[in-house]
Formats: C-alpha cells, structure tokens, sequence
C-alpha cells in the first residue's frame, strides 16, 4: 500500500477532482481477490491511477470466462495477503454483483464511475 494511505482498510479517502483524468494501466500479473466471507470476487486487470498524484484510486476486477462481469473496487478496499498471494477485500460477493459496473470510457465519465464507486461503498472522495 503506498505510503501515503493508512494501512486500515476504508479509512483513508483517495482525491479525485474534477477535471483530472485517471489512467487505467495494465497489470503484469494478475492477481486474486477473495472477500471478507471467503467468496472469490475475481482477478485485478488493471489499476485506476490519478495523473496528477500518481496514487492508485481502484483495481478493475473481472470475473469469469465468456460472459465477464467487470467491476471497480477502491483501493482502499484492499489489502494484500502475502501468505495467500492475493488481495483480501473489504466486502461481499453480493455487494460486488449489486454495485457499479465497469464500462469502457475515460475522462470525466471514468472519474464519475470513481466516484460512483467510492459512494457505493461508504467511502468519501475528497475535492
């Protein structure tokens, strides 16, 4: 975890501002998420990275083969699990399936599925 968020999980909000554009970069592994009640929620494809602070702001998860349900975690869901050598999130199978879904964009219209995301799961954005 970066060294500029607090390593409890959900307490530390990450800046998203109007106006800023959030890079979506390729990961060189994948990785797997497992949630708070031991359900497989899916494998990270890509980090969401603010340009202007260089911090992560969420995963892009997908899960299964042909019919792939993508979704946005905040990063401060998460927490890396060396035994496992996956990331352990902060929620639920079913909170997953009933929240924002991924879809291809960039701009301001990613920055408000960040910000859909960040509300759906109780989290503050500050401006």
């Amino acid at each position: 975890m970066p060294a500029s968020q607090s390593s409890s999980i959900g307490l530390s909000p990450v800046r998203i501002h109007p106006g800023r554009y959030i890079v979506a970069t390729c990961g060189q592994r994948a990785m797997k998420v497992w949630g708070s009640d031991g359900e497989f929620l899916g494998t990270i494809r890509r980090l969401l990275i603010e340009k202007s602070t260089g911090h992560t702001s969420c995963v892009l998860v997908t899960r299964g083969r042909f019919s792939r349900r993508a979704f946005l975690l905040p990063w401060p869901l998460l927490r890396h699990d060396e035994r496992l050598r996956a990331y352990l999130a902060d929620t639920t199978l079913p909170l997953t399936d009933a929240g924002p879904e991924w879809m291809r964009c960039g701009g301001s219209a990613l920055e408000m599925i960040v910000w859909r995301t960040y509300t759906y799961y109780g989290l503050r954005t500050s401006t």
